[in-house]
């Protein structure tokens, strides 16, 4: 609400959402009370998810007003990523509970160059507006704070950034709104 927070009694522009994030908000047993509480005072809700559980997130889902779903990869590389057998499926199944349940929604994918080329970010890309995505960022890794020292070392032979906004152009006609977050 523009001017205003759309909570009735609140001061102007101070708050109009809770988003709920960090690690992975449906670990915690308490996230659907939490989320009923902030409704009820009259906020919007988000969450950002990775996904790993989507019976929680199909349950949560009309309780919420947006949902920001990170996608690491595609298929096994997604395990790869994360370093956990068998969790792109679970991921899988919650894209498709979000497709399903008309929520608005955007994947994003943050991009380290040890995990991908430029290929690989084109080739998710298109798999995700096959799906039926129509927001999509394209997030670049920040190697500055990694746990794993080699993924603060810079990448031979990484693409330019000229080179990934081109990509992102190029894959613009693909979805409704994509965008390159650095």
């Amino acid at each position: 609400m523009a001017g205003g927070t759309g909570v009735p009694g609140a001061p102007p522009g101070l708050l109009e959402a809770v988003v709920f994030s960090g690690g992975e908000p449906t670990l915690h047993n308490a996230l659907p009370i939490a989320i009923r509480e902030v409704k009820a005072m009259g906020f919007k809700v988000g969450l950002h998810t990775a996904g790993p559980y989507p019976a929680r997130l199909t349950r949560l889902l009309p309780h919420l007003d947006w949902v920001g779903l990170d996608v690491k990869g595609r298929g096994r590389d997604f395990d790869r990523i994360c370093g956990r057998p068998g969790i792109w499926q679970r991921n899988s199944q919650s894209l498709m509970a979000l497709l399903e349940s008309g929520i608005d929604f955007e994947c994003r994918t943050t991009v380290h160059w040890r995990d991908f080329d430029l290929a690989d970010v084109e080739r998710l890309a298109l798999t995700l507006a096959d799906c039926g995505v129509r927001r999509y960022a394209i997030q670049v890794a920040r190697t500055r704070d990694c746990l794993d020292p080699t993924y603060c070392q810079p990448v031979a032979g990484a693409p330019p950034r000229a080179m990934l906004a081109g990509l992102v152009k190029r894959l613009a006609p693909n979805f409704e709104r994509i965008e390159l977050r650095e």
